[in-house]
Protein backbone atom coordinates (compact mmCIF):
# COMPACT_ATOMS: atom_id res chain seq x y z
CA UNK A 1 0.00 0.00 0.00
CA UNK A 2 1.55 3.41 -0.93
CA UNK A 3 -0.53 5.34 1.23
CA UNK A 4 0.61 5.69 4.91
CA UNK A 5 -2.23 4.76 7.41
CA UNK A 6 -2.85 7.52 10.22
CA UNK A 7 -4.40 5.71 12.78
CA UNK A 8 -5.34 8.46 15.24
CA UNK A 9 -7.39 10.06 12.19
CA UNK A 10 -9.09 6.85 12.18
CA UNK A 11 -9.95 6.70 16.02
CA UNK A 12 -11.07 10.09 15.53
CA UNK A 13 -13.69 9.07 13.02
CA UNK A 14 -17.39 9.91 14.17
CA UNK A 15 -20.51 7.17 15.02
CA UNK A 16 -21.07 5.40 12.31
CA UNK A 17 -23.05 6.22 9.03
CA UNK A 18 -24.61 3.21 8.63
CA UNK A 19 -27.69 1.85 10.75
CA UNK A 20 -26.01 -0.99 12.99
CA UNK A 21 -27.33 -3.70 15.45
CA UNK A 22 -25.60 -5.29 18.06
CA UNK A 23 -26.21 -7.89 20.36
CA UNK A 24 -23.61 -8.11 22.99
CA UNK A 25 -24.44 -11.54 24.28
CA UNK A 26 -24.23 -13.29 21.12
CA UNK A 27 -21.42 -11.10 20.42
CA UNK A 28 -23.12 -10.34 16.59
CA UNK A 29 -23.62 -7.25 14.77
CA UNK A 30 -25.67 -6.57 11.59
CA UNK A 31 -24.83 -3.35 9.28
CA UNK A 32 -27.44 -2.62 6.86
CA UNK A 33 -25.94 -0.82 4.30
CA UNK A 34 -28.19 1.40 2.20
CA UNK A 35 -27.70 3.68 -0.88
CA UNK A 36 -24.68 5.23 -2.47
CA UNK A 37 -21.94 4.55 -0.05
CA UNK A 38 -17.91 4.60 -0.43
CA UNK A 39 -15.30 3.67 0.86
CA UNK A 40 -14.65 5.90 3.44
CA UNK A 41 -17.94 4.95 4.52
CA UNK A 42 -16.78 1.74 5.00
CA UNK A 43 -13.95 2.38 6.89
CA UNK A 44 -15.53 4.54 9.47
CA UNK A 45 -18.50 2.49 10.33
CA UNK A 46 -15.61 -0.30 10.64
CA UNK A 47 -13.50 2.05 12.88
CA UNK A 48 -17.06 2.55 14.81
CA UNK A 49 -17.98 -0.74 15.63
CA UNK A 50 -15.18 -1.90 16.26
CA UNK A 51 -14.78 0.85 18.75
CA UNK A 52 -18.20 0.88 20.27
CA UNK A 53 -18.92 -2.91 20.87
CA UNK A 54 -16.08 -3.21 23.37
CA UNK A 55 -13.60 -5.81 23.40
CA UNK A 56 -13.67 -9.25 22.74
CA UNK A 57 -14.57 -11.71 19.23
CA UNK A 58 -17.42 -9.91 17.22
CA UNK A 59 -19.16 -11.67 14.19
CA UNK A 60 -20.35 -9.12 11.53
CA UNK A 61 -23.14 -9.66 8.90
CA UNK A 62 -22.47 -6.54 6.27
CA UNK A 63 -25.99 -6.32 4.87
CA UNK A 64 -25.36 -4.49 1.46
CA UNK A 65 -28.61 -5.42 -0.48
CA UNK A 66 -29.79 -2.63 -0.14
CA UNK A 67 -26.85 -0.52 -1.91
CA UNK A 68 -27.76 1.17 -5.01
CA UNK A 69 -23.78 1.99 -5.77
CA UNK A 70 -20.27 1.14 -4.40
CA UNK A 71 -17.89 4.17 -5.06
CA UNK A 72 -14.10 2.79 -4.19
CA UNK A 73 -10.95 4.54 -5.26
CA UNK A 74 -7.67 1.55 -5.14
CA UNK A 75 -6.27 1.08 -1.69
CA UNK A 76 -10.31 1.26 -0.46
CA UNK A 77 -9.95 -2.65 0.55
CA UNK A 78 -6.85 -2.22 1.96
CA UNK A 79 -7.47 0.12 4.72
CA UNK A 80 -10.14 -1.46 5.91
CA UNK A 81 -8.14 -4.38 6.29
CA UNK A 82 -5.63 -1.87 8.24
CA UNK A 83 -8.36 -0.33 10.26
CA UNK A 84 -9.11 -4.71 11.77
CA UNK A 85 -5.46 -4.99 12.26
CA UNK A 86 -4.47 -2.08 13.92
CA UNK A 87 -7.34 -1.58 16.62
CA UNK A 88 -7.08 -0.85 19.86
CA UNK A 89 -6.64 -3.49 22.50
CA UNK A 90 -9.81 -1.76 23.94
CA UNK A 91 -11.67 -2.17 20.94
CA UNK A 92 -13.71 -5.45 19.56
CA UNK A 93 -11.87 -8.43 17.29
CA UNK A 94 -13.63 -9.30 14.29
CA UNK A 95 -14.03 -13.32 14.50
CA UNK A 96 -15.74 -13.60 10.99
CA UNK A 97 -17.06 -10.79 8.78
CA UNK A 98 -19.83 -11.87 6.24
CA UNK A 99 -20.76 -10.02 3.57
CA UNK A 100 -24.03 -10.16 2.09
CA UNK A 101 -24.84 -8.76 -1.30
CA UNK A 102 -27.00 -9.91 -4.80
CA UNK A 103 -25.77 -7.34 -7.49
CA UNK A 104 -23.14 -8.93 -9.42
CA UNK A 105 -20.50 -6.19 -9.42
CA UNK A 106 -20.75 -6.17 -5.37
CA UNK A 107 -20.56 -9.84 -5.75
CA UNK A 108 -17.23 -9.67 -7.45
CA UNK A 109 -15.97 -6.44 -5.20
CA UNK A 110 -16.53 -9.10 -1.96
CA UNK A 111 -14.89 -11.77 -3.43
CA UNK A 112 -11.62 -9.36 -4.04
CA UNK A 113 -12.10 -8.53 -0.28
CA UNK A 114 -12.16 -11.85 0.65
CA UNK A 115 -8.72 -12.59 -0.95
CA UNK A 116 -7.19 -9.52 0.58
CA UNK A 117 -8.67 -10.84 4.04
CA UNK A 118 -7.45 -14.56 4.13
CA UNK A 119 -4.02 -13.38 2.99
CA UNK A 120 -4.09 -11.83 6.12
CA UNK A 121 -5.96 -14.79 8.57
CA UNK A 122 -9.27 -13.19 8.13
CA UNK A 123 -11.91 -14.77 7.82
CA UNK A 124 -14.61 -13.68 5.76
CA UNK A 125 -17.27 -15.12 3.63
CA UNK A 126 -19.85 -13.68 0.85
CA UNK A 127 -23.17 -14.60 0.83
CA UNK A 128 -26.49 -13.76 -1.58
CA UNK A 129 -28.69 -14.09 1.75
CA UNK A 130 -29.20 -12.49 5.40
CA UNK A 131 -30.63 -16.15 6.19
CA UNK A 132 -27.89 -17.81 4.18
CA UNK A 133 -25.36 -15.37 6.25
CA UNK A 134 -27.27 -16.62 9.36
CA UNK A 135 -26.94 -20.19 8.57
CA UNK A 136 -22.98 -19.58 8.01
CA UNK A 137 -22.53 -18.24 11.78
CA UNK A 138 -24.68 -20.65 13.31
CA UNK A 139 -27.59 -18.27 14.17
CA UNK A 140 -31.34 -18.18 13.67
CA UNK A 141 -31.89 -14.72 13.64
CA UNK A 142 -29.91 -11.25 12.69
CA UNK A 143 -29.64 -8.20 15.84
CA UNK A 144 -32.56 -5.89 14.86
CA UNK A 145 -31.98 -2.29 15.37
CA UNK A 146 -33.40 -0.81 18.29
CA UNK A 147 -36.75 1.51 17.52
CA UNK A 148 -35.78 5.26 17.87
CA UNK A 149 -37.16 5.96 21.41
CA UNK A 150 -39.62 8.94 21.74
CA UNK A 151 -39.82 11.64 24.54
Amino acid sequence: MSQAFDLRATLATPPMPHRTAFDPKRRLAAVRLTGEIDGGELVATTTALLRDAGTGPLDIVWDATYITGLHLVPGDLERILEVKRHRPATSAEVRHDVLVTRRTLDVLIARLFVLLARRQGMYVTVCRSTEEAGKVLGVSDLPEEEPASVG
